[in-house]
């Protein structure tokens, strides 16, 4: 039981000492960074142009195209707190995305349905 309990402990400092190093090396939050741990490690992902995504001046469209449900995931845990995420209506209401949606702020977007775009577009 001790053992069990040290191994989780330490799999639990791990992965708090990998969030904090990401936190700062990549600019996120801690708890962006935290979410993006597993997505590191699990599927070995090339971070180094976010970066330049990062740095860029605002205002700036990020165009994700999804081919698995872990992109949303892994946009949302990468990119800039203040960006709008636009979210497939699957994505959306996908219940295993909660904990990344709370990241950032997220519509859902129905591309069958003309109305939906006047919430992207702010009176000037």
């Amino acid at each position: 039981m001790i053992l069990t309990l040290a191994l989780l402990a330490g799999l639990v400092a791990a992965w708090l000492l990998i969030g904090v190093v990401e936190k700062f090396r990549l600019g996120l939050r801690l708890s962006q960074a935290l979410l993006y741990v597993p997505f590191k490690l699990a599927y070995r992902i090339s971070d180094e142009r976010i970066k330049i995504a990062r740095r860029s001046a605002a205002p700036v469209i990020y165009v994700i195209w999804h081919q698995s449900r872990i992109e949303p995931a892994l946009m949302l845990s990468l990119l800039p707190e203040d960006t709008l995420h636009i979210l497939d209506q699957a994505s959306a209401g996908s219940p295993w995305l909660e904990p990344w949606r709370e990241l950032g702020r997220t519509i859902a977007f129905n591309a069958e349905h003309v109305f939906v775009s006047r919430r992207l577009v702010r009176p000037s």
